[in-house]
């Protein structure tokens, strides 16, 4: 083939590749966008893998924090399915909550726990330790420098935590599954992360 052609040809397959490229890199997005529903908190959510206030705080008669709802919708209590290419099954969630009849240890006011999650089913398992690295990173608080700590799991692959009076932080990951919750409150860090192993078995089962 005379170099001319070669090289034509080559320029139709490097431009084919690019458009290609180009109309997946609209597709996915435009995909993830469609797919991602938000929903108020139901009443009880046994079927969804995020861990509630109900479930943290025992013997405890939970209200609603009062929030202010945009377009329909309680920011405050509410939670979002997301789907990606990397990550079919992904929740986020934030729930507030009054215990009126108890109070914060320092009388700031009446008590009012609040939990947020992120739960993620990977589709590949060897992207969950960097995943959980990216969400430390991103959204970790750690109020005093040397905090977060990685403990010993016979059940997670891998498990790190941050607590620091009022606030209680888990990340940890097992094969494909990844979560990250951050609760302020007085709830056990242990029941926290009892909680976070019943939530991955059910993203696990997805």
């Amino acid at each position: 083939m005379p170099p001319g052609k070669e090289r034509h040809r080559l320029r139709k397959i490097v431009s084919s590749i690019f458009i290609l490229l180009s109309i997946i890199s609209i597709i996915i997005p435009l995909i993830q966008t469609i797919s991602t529903k938000s929903n108020s908190l139901p009443v009880t959510s046994n079927n969804l893998p995020i861990i509630r206030l109900s479930e943290l705080e025992k013997n405890s008669i939970i209200d609603k924090r009062p929030s202010y709802p945009f377009e329909g919708e309680d920011y405050g209590n509410r939670y979002i399915h997301i789907y990606s290419l990397f990550s079919p099954y992904q929740y986020q969630s934030d729930e507030e909550g009054i215990v009126k009849d108890k109070m914060w240890k320092d009388n700031s006011g009446v008590y009012s726990p609040s939990v947020h999650n992120w739960v993620y089913k990977l589709t590949f398992p060897s992207m969950s330790e960097k995943l959980l690295s990216d969400l430390i990173k991103k959204y970790g608080i750690d109020c005093n420098e040397g905090n977060m700590k990685e403990i010993e799991s016979s059940y997670f692959d891998k498990l790190i935590i941050n607590e620091d009076d009022s606030l209680r932080e888990v990340f940890a990951c097992r094969g494909k599954a990844v979560i990250y919750i951050r609760y302020f409150g007085y709830a056990d860090i242990d029941l926290i992360i009892k909680a976070a192993e019943e939530k991955i078995n059910l993203i696990l089962k997805r």
